[in-house]
């Protein structure tokens, strides 16, 4: 696996899009580059090479990527799985209103 300094912006970019067409054929057991790329209108080339910084095995000819494997490995690249402190500022209008209609 490359490393993230490594992508290209433009990658990093597609890497969400790419995402959400797998999990919304997350019923398939394997999804290709070439059924990706369709998608979104891109080239399969494109998709496959995006997916080498992240994927840890090689797509399957033929088949394409593993679904599940693929979803969990965007994710973990992407830091979707990571869990961050925030801090809210400027939303004591918008906290008033919900707590006042919580308690009616």
């Amino acid at each position: 696996m490359e490393s993230k300094e490594q992508i290209s912006r433009a990658a990093l970019k597609r890497l969400p899009q790419y995402l959400r067409i797998i999990k919304e054929h997350e019923e398939m057991k394997f999804i290709s580059s070439t059924f990706i790329a369709k998608e979104l209108n891109l080239n399969p080339i494109l998709v496959r090479k995006d997916l080498a910084f992240v994927y840890k095995s090689d797509g399957k000819p033929g088949n394409g990527f593993e679904v599940v494997t693929i979803i969990k490995e965007i994710e973990e690249f992407l830091g979707l799985n990571e869990i961050n402190n925030a801090i809210i500022v400027g939303a004591r209008k918008t906290w008033s209103s919900t707590f006042k209609l919580s308690r009616v």
